[in-house]
Formats: C-alpha cells, structure tokens, sequence
C-alpha cells in the first residue's frame, strides 16, 4: 500500500471583487489517500486495485462541488461575492471551449446531508463533503462491503478538518465536530434492504445525492434511477449530481429514465479538455498507463431537481 495527496490547487481571491494584489490566495484543498497492491495491503479487494483506484469522473465532480462551494471559504458579503465570481467567471472563461461557462451553480453543502451513491473505496466526493464543504452529515454507499473498508480506511487518513487553516480571516472554519463519514452497503436491485435501511437509518433524507461514473450496464439504469428517488428528501432544493466519463453505456437510457417520471434536468456540463480542469494527476500515478486511464477523458455533469408534482410539501 501506497500513501499519496490528491491536491486541488489553490483558488484565486480575486473574485471577491477587489484588484488587491497583495492578497493571498486560500490553502490548497488535499486529500490522502492510498494505491493499494495486492501483494501488500491487508484490504485490497481484488487484484485490478479498482477498489481504490482514483475515477477521473470522481475528481472532476468533486473539483465541481469545491467551486459550487467555494464562497464557503470567506465570511461575509457572501451572495454578493457569489455574484462577482460568476460575473467574473463568465468575461474570463466567454471564449472558454473546455466548459460550459454558466458551471457555477449555487447548490451549498453546508449543514446538508449529502450522499454518494457507487463512491468506491476512494470516495472522494465525501471526504471533501465531510473535511472541507461543511456537510452535516456525510452517507457513502457502494455495493461491495470490501470497498466499504477502503473508504473508512480513508478516513482515518483524512481527520476531516481543515488543518491547513491558518487564516481566520479569509477561511471559515469546518463544522466542529465535523462529521464521520456512514457507510452502507447497498444494492440498486434489493428494494426490501433498501426500505429497512431507511427505516433504520433515514436514509432517505439526502439533501444532495452524488455519483461518479456509476452507469455502465443498461441493467442497471432503472434501479439505480428508483433508488435515487427513494434516498432523495423530497424537497424543492434538492439535488441530483452526477458526474460520467462520456461514452459510458447506459447514459442515454439514464437520462431518459431520470427525466420520464421524477426529475427535470437543470443542467448539463460538458468537460472537453480534461486537462485544463483536473487538478494534476498524483505523482505516483503519472506513469501508470492504467491509472491514467481512469484519471483523463471527457466528461459531462449533469444536475437534477425534483419535478414539481414529486415535492412533498409539510
């Protein structure tokens, strides 16, 4: 087993609307995680290492949820700087081909219950949502209990709390305690242990549902799709996030399903020029044909609301 940081750059202060060149920018966000090897990692799940193989549809829709976020980071005036950011955002990026340049959405974390759905053992859309986003209450949730293990394992390599934290001024600080990360095995296809853990555990509060790359068998679309409508709170800002590597089989027939009955599509990113985006890949992967694989291609997020008639109104 291998020890490695997946770093989010740093951020650039100017869109909180001042010409100040003498600001600093905010600390990089990072995350340790691990390359497991069969023939030396107590937890490995399978010889391909996909257990905890870092997806690149994993890291670009955690890169979207940090810039969703991203006025988190500072204390006041906060919907005004949202609006110069995505003014500012907008004039920089207009003949900007690698992303859509509306890419900012105001979806916040904070004191939201966020689930992943398919997380993997790398789960990095929750440990960003638990160490650095302010969630209230963090459920990651995968189909094979041995990954399960991978993503505890990461969380005992995360403390979930900003450490690098120096600044009060520019950062707030993580929720205090912040929250451990649940784990459940789910499986899309057994409504009867999806309706017990709901009972037992709410499950199906979920604010945000996230997912990366979790299309790949038609199979699968419609009860993946049922069970996002069983764990999604049915309220009106409630959101469907996912992130899929572009030539996936299944996604067209997703789309349809998702939109057929439950839910209106608000939005669609495509991600050209994936380089431009992701944060570098790690050092210790850039020489892994296979990892590199995973990491780069193209990629689209696309966001979901309820449909009006499906909100559930007290």
């Amino acid at each position: 087993m291998t020890r490695y940081q997946l770093v989010f750059p740093k951020t650039n202060n100017n869109h909180k609307g001042t010409s100040s060149e003498t600001e600093e920018d905010h600390e990089a966000i990072s995350l340790n995680l691990f390359k497991s090897d069969s023939s030396s990692c107590s937890i490995s799940s399978g010889n391909d290492g996909t257990a905890s193989a870092l997806w690149g549809s994993s890291v670009v829709l955690s890169k979207y949820i940090i810039m969703m976020n991203d006025d988190y980071y500072y204390h006041d005036n906060v919907d005004q700087e949202r609006n110069d950011k995505h003014n500012n955002y907008k004039n920089k990026n207009k003949n900007n081909k690698n992303m859509d340049i509306d890419i900012i959405d105001n979806i916040q974390f904070q004191g939201k219950t966020i689930m992943e759905l398919g997380c993997g053992g790398s789960a990095v859309p929750s440990l960003l949502s638990s160490c650095y986003l302010g969630a209230k209450r963090v459920i990651a949730t995968d189909f094979h209990s041995l990954t399960l293990d991978h993503v505890q394992y990461h969380v005992t390599m995360n403390p979930c709390t900003n450490t690098n934290n120096n600044n009060n001024d520019d950062l707030r600080p993580p929720p205090s305690p912040p929250p451990i990360i649940e784990t459940y095995k789910i499986d899309w296809e057994d409504t009867d242990n999806q309706n017990i853990l709901i009972d037992t555990y709410d499950l199906n509060q979920s604010d945000i549902i996230l997912a990366a790359d979790v299309i790949y068998d038609t199979t699968l679309v419609q009860p993946l799709v049922n069970t996002i409508s069983r764990m999604l709170s049915r309220c009106r800002d409630s959101r469907v996030i996912i992130a899929m590597k572009n030539g996936r089989t299944g996604i067209s027939e997703f789309r349809t399903l998702m939109t057929k009955e439950y839910f209106t599509e608000i939005r669609s990113i495509d991600v050209f020029d994936n380089s431009s985006f992701l944060p570098p890949i790690p050092i210790i992967l850039e020489n892994d044909i296979i990892a590199r694989g995973r990491y780069y291609g193209n990629f689209t997020i696309h966001i979901y609301q309820w449909k009006e008639s499906k909100i559930t109104f007290d």
